[in-house]
This record gives structure tokens, sequence and C-alpha cells, in this order.
């Protein structure tokens, strides 16, 4: 069996926000059998607090696999 690595980058923003703490990074990953999607948290990104002008965040996920021979 082989798995490969990868990252996945998640790139957001926001216009504005009001007392945002941070935004918590989940992922799902399907439970084969049954099929069955779970979630985990794998991350957090700290939120600005209060803002008015546009934000913009980014989470990089190196835990990605794919690829089973």
């Amino acid at each position: 069996m082989v798995h490969a690595r990868f990252l996945m980058n998640v790139l957001w923003s926001t216009a504005s926000e009001i007392n945002n703490y941070g935004f918590e990074i989940q992922k799902s990953i399907i439970d084969n059998p049954p099929i069955e999607k779970k979630w985990e948290k794998i991350g957090f990104v700290e939120g600005k607090g209060t803002s008015s002008t546009v934000t913009q965040y980014q989470y990089t996920d190196l835990t990605v696999q794919t690829g089973k021979t």
C-alpha cells in the first residue's frame, strides 16, 4: 500500500468582523464500512476581533493523504 502525502491550502476572507475569536478548522473522513462521514478538528486560526476592513485568512493542512495501491 502506498500513501502519497499532499497539502491543502484553505483560503477565505471576511468583509468585517464583530468579536471574532477565530475559526475552528475541521475536515471529514469517510469511514468505510459503513460509509459515514466523521468530522475532526485539525486546527484553529485566530480571528481579528472586531474589524471593518477585509481580512484574509489561510490554513494549511499537511496531513492530506491519497492514493492507495
